[in-house]
This record gives C-alpha cells, sequence and structure tokens, in this order.
C-alpha cells in the first residue's frame, strides 16, 4: 500500500498502532497509472513532509524515483515494503529464532513461495553493488 504518514519518531508503537488505524492519509496500493497524478496532487496539497511507499520491491522503488521531483512538500521517501503493516500489528513476525539467526527473509519464503521470483534477484543485486565497489575504489 501506498501510505502517507506524517510520523512522530517519539510516537511508542501502541500509539502508532492507533494512529495508523484511524488515518486517513493512505492509498490502496492497488491503482492504476493514471491515477499516479491525483495521488501526487493529494499528496502535496496535504503538506506531507514524509511519505512512506509501501508498494514492495521493486514497485515502491520505481514509483518513488518517478515522481519524487513532483511531490512539492516531501522532504524524505522512504520504501518500507510491509514494514508499516508489522508495526501497526496486521502483519507478525517471523518466531524469536529467524530473528536471532537472520533468517527472518527466510520465513516470509516459506510463508509465501510466490516471492521467489523477489528473492532469485537478490543475488544479482549483491554482485552489481560489489562490482560497482570495486570499480570506484
Amino acid at each position: 500500500m501506498l501510505r502517507l504518514q506524517l510520523l512522530n519518531f517519539w510516537m511508542n508503537i501502541e500509539n502508532f498502532r492507533n494512529e495508523f488505524e484511524k488515518s486517513d492519509d493512505y492509498f490502496s496500493g492497488y491503482f492504476s497509472d493514471n491515477e499516479t497524478d491525483d495521488i501526487v496532487k493529494q499528496i502535496n496539497e496535504s503538506g506531507a513532509k514524509l511519505l512512506l511507499v509501501c508498494l514492495g520491491a521493486p514497485k515502491q522503488e520505481k514509483w518513488i524515483f518517478e515522481n519524487k521531483s513532483k511531490l512539492t512538500n516531501v522532504s524524505l521517501c522512504m520504501g518500507v515494503g510491509g514494514a508499516l503493516d508489522v508495526f501497526a500489528g496486521v502483519a507478525k513476525r517471523a518466531p524469536e529464532l529467524f530473528i536471532k539467526f537472520n533468517l527472518e527473509w527466510l520465513y516470509r519464503f516459506c510463508k509465501n513461495p510466490s516471492r521467489l521470483g523477489r528473492f532469485a534477484t537478490l543475488p544479482k543485486f549483491v554482485m552489481t553493488v560489489r562490482k560497482d565497489k570495486k570499480k570506484n575504489k
């Protein structure tokens, strides 16, 4: 989902959940390309300085890249995927054992195997970053 939220970073999680649930400042992630201009207009009219885009990778990054120059008030755009759903209590985190061993990604994959395409692109991304890093040394 594309969510427009002004967040107070000193808010505790329970307050965040309450604000998230009653907020009208969000848009469903299911919108067509011809609705983008209206969404950008509403974001601009809201005066939001922080925009959290939760469309999933790479869709959220592409949306930010294509629209950041049109966002007149927004100082920071962040693609946060499903993180907002976890903070809001809509989605659950992996069991503690997976988190402890940095395998939360594996848990997510097992719960939703349709993510295989996205996971398959990660090694290519890592190799591209390493290659670029070596080139710029």
